[in-house]
């Protein structure tokens, strides 16, 4: 209605004009007899007259056409939330046809997860894939690859290289996985700016761009269909990791499939460390079946919290192949010239490589190339009969970091998993660190056997060695200090730590787990003394035999089963923890005699799809001091190994001095973070596109000697490295400040 009153604007307005006309023309009849001068001020005066009616008339035209189809807009963006969930499932097939140009490359895109792998001396390549790709709703992806070929050494690596750009949802609040804020979306309105560029029949498009310069925004155009108000085409524009985009996605025409893709071209430029290569994608999507979300019947659920229906997977990349025919037989775009000549010099090259396979490389050439590979990429073995083996490369930047409490260190991880078909599994993880700020070595085994996947029941056992400690003896002298403490003045007698775990995890309902288990350590003094703290020499070795119980609820917490393995999703309510463990005198040596009670409660809000406010509170206290002890708490502890920040908390203390941590026998303990892709700096132009995430950090720490500690952080995340900067107070009063720093390269 608001539309058609534009077309018929002008018709209002010549009206206005007849009426002025008349009035003119009785009120200025006498001048026909004054000559021809005023002749000429009558034609002039009419001229005017008509020109500003027109120019009126056009002026409110435009006017109501500008408010309609920023109407249309709106209601496009207020209704993304329902064509969002409009489709419940699918079953499609895809295909995949993809062109590979190396500018220039290193060895160390073996760095890269998931490349590629090329060969040397060639520059262009093709690759093909056929998938059976099925979708249940929320954004669960089931992709099976039924064939693919092409000209990469190793096609079958090359098939999971970048099916994210293909599994595009424009309506969620992330067009790819958890990232890129969507255009469509209400919620993501306050971050983009629309121009209305031109209309047809039955068409109108749209151009939009990013008010701040941020990697989780993109810029480019889209055309809504007049009739029905959805997307009918989108092309999207920007830069994720260390790829530069041009994303056109082309939707459905009839039904349900006006809210999904049929058709993907993506071209794609890759830089990264002096490598560089462009690629060019064409993806044809064709559905079998939609199913609506008001038409599917729905399952009659055991419990309420599980979601089984909606996260149904059964993900098979095992059972594909190399085959050419079937692929051809498939193929939704035919070959260019240039594609048919990339397969020819392939197969050239195939029958070149037999014969040269005769001739055996040299031992030196197979040790060095396997050793070089070994420094800079992750190494995989998988034997489905004897397990997967997985370990990180030797020079490896995220397994190391920086900051002021625990200087720099670094760490290597081991992994070797085995799952039979009852989808049991058993995985050995062994760890070795080093911290060159105080220079110590320390090393972890860790084992676990999971027997009844139902319950998510398992037994675990870790030994190694911690971070070196005082005893209780230290914490009295601690006491008797003044309140300012200076640590590097008190004499302070460190003892190696070797300790050992047995436990067993079990979940008795929905969301309650019990952890039985034994706790023994063995301490002994890093130098041999005779040194006598208060009225006790010091001993050759303080060992403790404590058995421990661990109960962790999580109450609404949604699941869903896969195979025979219960997975947790969420919760809208925090999880709470109560740990307890008492060391009894006798078994094993045992000489030390203490109870440690802990308590934790922990709950992550997510506001939206990129922003969350997490926080956590917790209290820990050693009772029944009878003798001896070590005040190391489960909860409350101090590595000098990296630990990223995306734990559940995503932040600790970074600036308290380590040795705080064994000087209490009681604390009480707090954590907030805020995470949010645009804050302060994202308003920044020139420096800000890399930024994934900024976060916001307040940390406060009750203990004796210690009321209040507080910490007021801020860091920012991107896809090479985090980096925050802490400031910290003793009651209240300015301490120091620092940063901790490490390494993500494409650790997300």
């Amino acid at each position: 209605m608001i539309y058609s009153l534009y077309n018929s604007i002008y018709i209002i307005y010549y009206a206005d004009l007849c009426v002025f006309l008349i009035i003119y023309e009785f009120f200025f009849v006498s001048l026909q007899y004054m000559g021809t001068k005023h002749i000429i001020k009558r034609v002039f005066l009419l001229l005017l007259l008509l020109s500003t009616t027109e120019v009126k008339a056009k002026s409110v035209a435009d006017s109501l056409k500008t408010e309609y189809f920023e109407y249309k807009l709106n209601k496009l963006l207020e209704n993304a939330s329902k064509y969002d969930k409009i489709v419940r499932r699918y079953e499609s097939n895809l295909y995949t046809k993809g062109n590979i140009h190396l500018y220039k490359i290193n060895q160390l895109m073996r760095t890269v997860p998931q490349m590629m792998s090329f060969e040397k001396g060639i520059k262009d390549y093709i690759g093909e894939t056929l998938n059976e790709l099925n979708y249940t709703y929320p954004y669960m992806y089931d992709r099976k690859v039924v064939a693919v070929y092409g000209t990469f050494p190793r096609m079958k690596k090359e098939s999971n290289m970048i099916m994210d750009y293909f599994t595009v949802s424009i309506y969620k609040e992330t067009l790819i996985a958890d990232h890129l804020l969507s255009p469509f979306n209400e919620k993501n309105r306050k971050y983009y700016e629309y121009t209305l560029d031109s209309i047809s029949d039955y068409q109108v498009y749209y151009s939009f761009k990013p008010k701040y310069v941020n990697t989780q925004l993109v810029s480019g155009s889209f055309s809504i269909n007049r009739v029905g108000n959805y997307v009918e085409k989108a092309n999207l524009k920007g830069k994720y990791e260390f790829i530069k985009f041009d994303l056109s996605i082309t939707m459905g025409k009839n039904g349900l499939a006006v809210y999904l893709p049929v058709r993907y071209e993506l071209y794609f430029l890759f830089s990264y460390v002096g490598n560089k290569m462009e690629g060019h994608y064409l993806t044809a999507q064709h559905y079998n079946k939609i199913e609506s979300s008001y038409s599917a019947p729905t399952r009659k659920r055991k419990h309420h919290h599980d979601l089984t229906d909606r996260y149904a997977l059964t993900v098979d990349t095992a059972q594909y192949k190399l085959d050419s025919l079937l692929v051809a037989s498939h193929r939704f775009f035919p070959l260019s010239l240039k594609e048919q000549e990339l397969y020819k010099k392939h197969a050239i090259r195939l029958d070149s490589s037999k014969l040269d396979s005769i001739k055996p490389k040299s031992k030196s050439r197979v040790f060095w190339g396997r050793f070089g590979e070994a420094l800079i990429a992750d190494y995989k073995l998988n034997v489905p009969t004897i397990g997967m083996v997985k370990c990180s490369p030797i020079i490896n930047p995220i397994l190391f970091n920086y900051s002021k409490s625990s200087g720099y260190a670094y760490r290597q991880d081991f992994k070797y998993t085995i799952i039979d078909d009852k989808n049991r599994y058993f995985r050995l993880a062994p760890r070795l660190g080093y911290n060159f700020t105080f220079k110590e070595f320390y090393w972890r085994v860790y084992s676990a056997y999971e027997y009844y996947p139902k319950r998510s029941a398992r037994l675990e056992i870790e030994i190694g060695n911690g971070k070196r400690s005082y005893n209780s003896n230290v914490l009295d002298e601690i006491k008797k200090t003044h309140d300012n403490i200076d640590f590097d003045k008190l004499h302070l007698d460190y003892f190696n730590n070797l300790y050992a775990y047995a436990n067993h995890r079990f979940e008795i309902v929905n969301g309650l787990y019990l952890t039985t288990g034994l706790t023994i350590h063995r301490r002994t003094p890093i130098k041999k003394t005779e040194i006598i703290i208060g009225d006790e020499n010091i001993k050759k070795h303080y060992t403790s035999f404590a058995p421990r119980i661990r109960i962790d609820y999580t109450p609404g917490l949604y699941y869903y089963w896969n195979n025979n393995r219960k997975e947790n999703i969420y919760s809208p309510f925090p999880t709470f923890s109560l740990d307890w463990e008492r060391s009894i005198k006798g078994p094993m040596g045992s000489n030390s005699v203490y109870e440690r009670w802990e308590f934790e409660m922990n709950y992550q809000l997510r506001i939206d799809a990129l922003r969350k406010l997490c926080w956590q509170v917790g209290g820990g206290i050693f009772t029944n001091q009878k003798t001896t002890y070590f005040a190391d708490f489960h909860n409350f502890k101090h590595s000098h190994l990296p630990n990223g920040w995306d734990d559940e908390l995503g932040g600790t203390f970074q600036l308290l001095d380590g040795r705080w941590y064994n000087s209490a026998n009681k604390y009480i303990r707090g954590h907030l973070v805020y995470d949010a892709p645009l804050l302060a700096l994202s308003k920044l132009k020139g420096i800000t596109h890399p930024i994934l995430s900024e976060r916001v950090y307040l940390s406060a720490l009750v203990m004796p000697k210690l009321t209040p500690y507080t910490e007021i952080g801020y860091g920012v995340a991107t896809h090479i490295f985090d980096v925050g900067f802490f400031v910290s107070f003793i009651r209240a009063k300015y301490n120091e400040i620092g940063l901790k720093f490490t390494f993500e390269l494409f650790n997300r």
